[in-house]
């Protein structure tokens, strides 16, 4: 298993707080890309614990002996939280707030090509601005691949287990 992020619920706003006093909320993940419940994805695992038993953070991580991918491990960082918005997938919106939506949309736009500054930015959109923001997020609403009523088939080997994590 290899840890990807540690969340202190001290500093992630709105972190809801976990059973029997537990503030640290910590990710890790397989480090192979055919060992997660699809068999196409990384197998996450998420755990609760109470900060002062953890220990001190690492300054240099344990490396896997093995992994999937060198773009599978992640490289250190510091992340700096930021409470932002999101709003569901548009596709899971009832109709008549999705064709308002939509209406919006066409008239930033063509308020857009009106613009004579060619410096100006691109009009906000619901779907990649509002709906769902890039970058990392705990909380909020899932990405529309997580939400896609369409049913995606997978076929893997039975009993198939990943002996290396």
């Amino acid at each position: 298993m290899i840890g990807l992020a540690q969340l202190y619920r001290r500093e992630i706003p709105d972190l809801p707080a976990g059973p029997d006093d537990c503030d640290l909320f910590q990710v890790f993940w397989c480090p192979f890309n055919a060992h997660g419940p699809s068999r196409y994805d990384l197998e996450l695992h998420l755990r609760r614990r109470r900060s002062w038993e953890a220990g001190e953070v690492l300054v240099t991580p344990p490396q896997p002996p093995v992994v999937g991918s060198e773009g599978f491990v992640p490289e250190p960082c510091v992340l700096h939280p930021e409470q932002v918005v999101s709003y569901p997938f548009a596709g899971l919106l009832p109709e008549e707030p999705c064709a308002r939506l939509d209406l919006w949309e066409k008239s930033q736009e063509a308020e857009a090509d009106q613009s004579t500054d060619e410096n100006a930015a691109d009009p906000v959109g619901y779907q990649h601005d509002l709906s769902i923001p890039p970058g990392w997020r705990v909380g909020g609403f899932a990405s529309w691949h997580k939400t896609d009523p369409y049913p995606i088939w997978t076929v893997a080997p039975a009993g198939h287990r990943c002996a290396r994590c």
